[in-house]
This record gives structure tokens, C-alpha cells and sequence, in this order.
């Protein structure tokens, strides 16, 4: 149904509403139309009213309206920041069926607040998550020194991806022993609002981005990736209500969404934060997230902190945390070149060693860093990583992992 034929036939019911026992000569009048016209009108838009009531006719037509589009159409609205009580009247629904799909919103990650200004119920959205959350994940089944894989920004759908990289690293982690992956955010590319970059990507919408990243993200079997999503994903919420971490995670279950731009990840006694804090890099590469340690109260102290983002390679030890920024794995956009932005490919392989009690003592790592990328072709030429138990692929990796360990 077009936009047009809705707003007709939401104008239609609250005619239907405000009068009881009406027929297709007084709906005219109240159009200001012909009843030929009238009658024309109502069948244009699936309404037969030949031995039929309006009324009931009106009700099956309005299903046609879905709850997505009535979603859609709240969730633009409360862009606005406009009175529950003004979207009624705009969208011909009920103060309590607005309420119901907000609630639905809120559900989803959205963080709507219900606010009272000039003594009317005004809503407004100030984000997809809320930052009173604080996403902790638990990994208990680990007691030992461990090894995690830290990535970034693999920036997927970007015609600038490095998807043939993140293959080989997945593969590097996997059999130096490498029990998880965590993805510090912008798994995907998002949309751009500026039209000069917008022919930098070739999936323009949440959905056919989130079926490329299902589709082609790297699977190794029993070889989990924790993520956050990013300021690039959240673009997406642009286009569409729904989040898509959350759309990503129900589809890959190796793929498991921990929130927006800020997790905990509890592994035993080791507490790692994750971020994909906002804004450019600072002149001293270090400078934000020393800042950033310096302001932790003691009690939010953890053992490790991975930022995202800045998409450059650092690392060092301040406050007894150790702090690595994680580079990405997208060459150089053009969006990075007109905004002077640096930027290195690679990841960091990460080696937690633990104290007799099983407390967190010290990291080790290994930086895995690209100098050259594959521009314009990768995404083309790259077959998606999928290794399964079974296969034979899988089995070389597992032993290169013994002989590690």
C-alpha cells in the first residue's frame, strides 16, 4: 500500500470513528467528493461496499497497514520529539497502542524517555542503547591462561573491506590457540548521509547488509566472536527501527552481540572492557585513552581495556590496566583520506596469564599487521571462510594448534 492510500485510509477511519451507522453518501460529504467518487475511491483501495458494512470492510483493509509500518512510522516520529497525544492524531492510533509499540522500541534497545514538558507527555529517543546498561558477559568455562583474538572495524559491505584478511587472521587465531574473538564494533560499514560516499558501499540498507554479514563472516566451528556495534552500524538506524547487532546474532550463532559501543567480558577473574569510543584521533596517539584510564574510579577498574575506533595499533600499561587500540581491517577509504584520517590494518593476538589463585597476572601478545590491502577487488574475489569439524581444513588447523600448545 503507498504512503498516499494510507494516510486516505486513516483519514477515512476517523471519519468512520466520529460517525456511527455511516454510509458511502455521507463519507462523500465528508471528503468533499461525488458518492460515484466516493465509491470509486473505496474500491480503489480494496474497500467493496456492495452488501457489505463499512466498517467491517474498513477493518480488514487497515490489516493491510503491518505493525512494522506502524513501527516505522512512530519511530520517525518520535525522531521529532512530539506529544504521545500528537502522534495519536497524526497516526489515528490509540494513546495505548502508541504506548504498546514504544514499549516494543524499548524492547528492541532503544533508549526512549518518556519526559513531561508544558504538561504533556513529550518522547524522545537518544539512541539505541542505553548507557545506564552495563553489558557484562560471562565466559565461565575457562580457569587457565587463555589466548583471544581483538579485531575492529572489519567495516563490512565498504567496497574498501578486507575480507580476505580477516580470513587469514581468523585462521592465525584459531591455530595459535586462540579461544574467542572479540570485535570491538563497525562490523559493518553502515550508510552514509554525505552523497559524496555513497558509492563506497554496495548494501544500502540494514537487511542486505545484515545478509552479507551472515553470510559472509568467517565461520570456524565451536570459535565464537563477541561484538559491539559501532558509530558506522548505528547509521543504519537511519533506514530502520530494528538493531542490527541483534539481527546479525539471531542468524549467526558463533556471532554473539554484546551491545552498543561498551561491554564487560568476564573470562573467570579477568575483566576486559571493551569500547568503540567516539571522535577523531588525537595528535598523541595515546593521549584519549589515557584519559579515559585516568578518570576510571578504582572501583571500575578492570584488567584490560580494547578500544576501537581510532583504527591504529597501541599498547601499554597505566593504572595496572592494559590497554590495546585495536587497528581495523578495511583499507584506506576514501572518507579517511579527505579527513586525514591514519589508518592500520591488522589485529592483536592476545595471551592471558593467570596467578596460582587464578587471579589475572599479566598479557603477552603478538601484533598481526598488514601493510599492503587489496582495494576494490576483495569483495569481489573473496570466498566466504567456513570451516566445519568435519572438514579437512579444520582438522590441519587443530593440528598446527597442538604443536603450538
Amino acid at each position: 500500500m503507498k504512503k498516499s492510500e494510507k494516510l486516505l485510509l486513516n483519514r477515512i477511519k476517523k471519519i468512520i470513528e466520529e460517525t456511527s451507522d455511516i454510509d458511502t453518501q455521507t463519507l462523500a460529504d465528508k471528503l468533499n467528493i461525488t458518492n460515484d467518487e466516493c465509491i470509486e475511491l473505496l474500491n480503489n483501495l480494496g474497500i467493496d461496499i456492495i452488501n457489505e458494512n463499512i466498517n467491517d470492510e474498513l477493518k480488514e483493509c487497515e490489516e493491510l497497514i503491518t505493525d512494522d509500518d506502524k513501527k516505522k512510522k512512530i519511530f520517525e516520529l518520535i525522531k521529532k520529539e512530539i506529544s504521545i497525544n500528537k502522534i495519536s492524531e497524526i497516526t489515528s492510533l490509540s494513546e495505548l497502542e502508541i504506548a504498546g509499540i514504544i514499549n516494543e522500541l524499548k524492547e528492541s534497545g532503544y533508549n526512549i524517555l518518556n519526559v513531561i514538558k508544558n504538561n504533556e507527555n513529550i518522547v524522545i529517543n537518544l539512541g539505541n542503547e542505553s548507557l545506564r546498561k552495563n553489558y557484562i558477559h560471562n565466559i565461565s568455562d575457562i580457569n587457565e591462561d587463555f589466548t583471544f583474538l581483538a579485531i575492529s572495524d572489519t567495516r563490512l559491505c565498504s567496497y574498501y573491506q578486507q575480507l580476505g584478511i580477516l580470513n587469514e587472521i581468523y585462521k592465525i587465531a584459531f591455530s595459535s590457540g586462540a579461544k574467542f574473538v572479540l570485535h570491538c564494533g563497525d562490523i559493518t560499514e553502515g550508510i552514509y548521509k554525505n552523497k559524496m560516499f555513497k558509492d563506497t558501499i554496495f548494501a544500502h540498507d540494514t537487511f542486505a547488509q545484515k545478509e552479507y554479514v551472515i553470510n559472509n563472516y568467517p565461520f570456524i566451528e565451536d570459535f565464537n566472536t563477541y561484538f559491539l556495534t559501532g558509530d558506522k552500524d548505528a547509521t543504519l538506524n537511519r533506514e530502520s527501527t530494528e538493531n542490527i547487532g541483534k539481527l546479525i546474532a539471531n542468524d549467526r550463532k558463533d556471532l554473539i552481540y554484546l551491545g552498543q559501543n561498551r561491554a564487560i567480558v568476564k573470562v573467570g577473574n579477568t575483566n576486559i572492557l571493551m569500547r568503540h569510543p567516539k571522535g577523531k584521533v588525537a595528535y598523541t596517539i595515546s593521549y584519549k585513552s589515557q584519559r579515559h584510564i585516568a578518570s576510571l574510579r578504582s572501583e571500575d577498574k578492570v584488567n584490560i581495556i580494547l578500544n576501537g575506533h581510532w583504527c591504529y595499533m597501541d599498547e601499554y600499561i597505566k593504572r595496572k590496566i592494559h590497554q590495546f587500540s585495536i587497528p581495523c581491517l578495511v583499507a584506506q577509504t576514501p572518507e579517511m583520506d579527505l579527513n586525514d584520517i591514519p589508518n592500520t590494518v591488522g589485529a592483536y593476538l592476545i595471551n592471558v596469564k593467570l596467578d596460582k589463585k587464578g587471579l589475572f597476572k599479566k598479557t603477552t601478545y603478538r601484533r598481526i599487521c598488514y601493510y599492503q590491502t587489496l582495494k576494490n577487488e576483495d569483495y569481489r574475489r573473496v570466498k566466504p571462510l567456513n570451516i566445519k569439524k568435519d572438514s579437512e581444513e579444520y582438522k590441519k588447523l587443530c593440528l598446527k594448534r597442538e604443536n603450538i600448545q
